[in-house]
């Protein structure tokens, strides 16, 4: 079995397909794959960069919500700074004085009361 002139023509257009379809097909693909691959990367960068501003601003947020904080728990007033200077101040006491109350009036309201109750009590009976 011997090499014949349709085999070798067969290598040659096979290699010339397989030039080809490299260089028109292949190429192009290949190209346009590690172009996305490199666009890829550089999206992947510019999120971590902003990622770690977002991080940075958010501590930094952090921090100034903690001073305001504090500043604000330092001028409130609280109930020893606001209390405190009526607290220990010196006031001259009010004797309390027991309200009055005539024995007398007390005994005719309780007589009052004594006399509608029987009244009721005697309808409720009928």
């Amino acid at each position: 079995m011997g090499i014949d002139g349709t085999l070798l023509i067969q290598v040659i257009n096979f290699g010339i397909a397989y030039v080809i379809i490299r260089k028109l097909l292949l190429a192009p693909s290949i190209y346009a794959l590690n172009d996305d691959a490199a666009h890829e990367r550089e999206v992947l960068k510019r999120i971590e960069i902003q990622s770690s501003a977002n991080n940075a601003r958010e501590e930094h947020l952090k921090e100034q919500w903690h001073e305001y904080r504090q500043e604000v728990a330092d001028k409130i007033p609280t109930a020893d700074r606001f209390l405190g200077r009526f607290i220990y101040e010196k006031k001259p006491a009010v004797p309390v004085q027991e309200p009055t109350v005539d024995p007398a009036y007390v005994q005719e309201l309780a007589h009052i009361v004594a006399r509608d109750i029987v009244n009721k009590v005697s309808h409720v009976h009928k």
